[in-house]
Formats: C-alpha cells, structure tokens, sequence
C-alpha cells in the first residue's frame, strides 16, 4: 500500500559514497539506512572497481532514495557471509529488503543504473502519494485537538526518558492534552519529521502549530511561558477529569 510508504528523512545526510573501514560495521549502517535503497561495492585497487566507484559517486550526488557504499577488498580477502569473492561484485538491499541481492549483467554499469533507476521513480511515486495521506492525517490530530503531543508511550505509561521527563514538568500544571504514542504508528513517526521538519520527540502541537521539542518545551516553561500557551479548552477537559493533576 503506497500510502503507508516510509519515506527517509535525513536532512544534512551527505550525498556521497559511505567508506566502509570495518566490515564488521556495515550491517549496522545497512539497517540505519532500511528506507532507502542500499548499493555496496566491494572493491579493489583496479580500474575496473574505480569506474563503478566513480559512477556511484555521480549518482551518490542526485539521489534521494538511494545510499551507496564501498568495501575495499584488500589482497584475496573475501567476505563469505555476503557470498563475495571478487572485486567488483556488488550487492543491493531494496526499501526495507533484509536480504542482499546481486547485482547481475556483463555490463555492470548499466545494471547498476537500471537498479538505481527503477527505485528512484518507485520512490518517488510512492512519495507523494504516501505524504498527501500522511499529511492528512497528522492534519487531522494537531488541528482537531487544542494539544496534541506525540510521544513514546502514552501520557499514563511514557516509553522514553524525555517523554517521562515531560510529564513529570506537566505535574506543576492542571491541563489535558492528546497523546499519540508514535511507537505504535510507523508511518506517523516517520512521516511527522517531515511534516514539523523536526527529527526527534516528542513533538508538541498547540491551535494546530508546532511548538517545539524537549528542549524547547523546557525552555518555554523554565520561563514561564509554557502556563500562558497552554489552551482554555485543555484546562477545562483537566478539571472535569478525574485524573487531574495525574499524568503517569
């Protein structure tokens, strides 16, 4: 379903071939990067590996849905758990793929394009039609509650440090607020850094408008002007609570 497509957000990511030292790390930057199309080349100190090299380093520059990245083969080492050999094969995980595929074709070049190709307008595609839904729906919790926070967790159970720490500063006000636990929403949670272009929670919308983060919610009520934001309709729906004052 592309409406639920999980687009990458990664603002200041460089736009360049990621030099893999420690192979031993490449798992750990593979599952980093699970949104995108993943290219490896495992290479060596020979024309023929430089070329493709220089041709991923081109499309490294234009790509928006694609990361590359190179693995020197040093002498006759191989990498067994890959299944690599040879220098010069490379290897490709599509979006949310967990399983490399090899890249097949006398003409390396011009695979590794069609590859690149194909998921770059798949992407795209899925992009717009994934935002247009998401956008919505996000529209739909910020504008339809006076505050709405998403969180790890729910405001009677919060799942991280900051969501805990945010609670426990509420605890010297009487308000209510819409939690929405991201945790149990993907797509929310990854398309929301692109809707505040805000990358970390919790996010704290107030009349529809993105107030800010931890950081700054801690500023605001450190000098006191977190009280004066917080909504009418909020105080109301805390004093016909009966869990008022108690947020967790």
């Amino acid at each position: 379903d592309l409406k639920n497509f999980i687009p990458p957000y990664d603002p200041k990511a460089k736009k360049e071939v990621v030099m893999i030292e420690d192979i031993a790390m490449l798992p750990k930057y593979l599952m980093q990067n699970a949104y995108k199309l993943r290219v490896i080349l495992f290479g060596a100190d020979d024309e023929p590996s430089q070329q493709l090299k220089e041709v991923m380093t081109e499309l490294a520059k234009t790509c928006k849905f694609t990361n590359f990245f190179y693995c020197e083969l040093k002498g006759q080492q191989t990498y067994a758990e890959f299944s690599v050999d040879k220098a010069g094969t490379i290897l490709y995980l599509k979006y949310m793929g967990e399983s490399p595929l090899k890249l097949e074709g006398e003409d390396k070049i011009v695979a590794l394009n069609g590859v690149v190709d194909e998921n770059e307008e798949f992407c795209s595609k899925a992009f717009e039609i994934a935002k247009e839904y998401q956008f919505e729906r996000i529209k739909q919790l910020v504008e339809g509650n006076p505050m709405c926070i998403f969180m790890k967790g729910v405001k009677t159970q919060p799942q991280c440090k900051f969501s805990r720490k945010m609670l426990e500063m509420f605890s010297q006000f009487s308000f209510d607020f819409k939690d929405v636990n991201i945790l149990a929403d993907e797509p929310i949670r990854q398309w929301l850094k692109h809707y505040s272009q805000w990358p970390t929670f919790p996010q704290i919308f107030i009349k529809g408008k993105f107030v800010g983060g931890f950081d700054i919610l801690t500023q605001l009520i450190e000098e006191g002007e977190f009280e004066k934001m917080i909504p009418e309709e909020c105080k109301k729906q805390a004093n016909n609570s009966i869990a008022k004052n108690n947020f967790g």
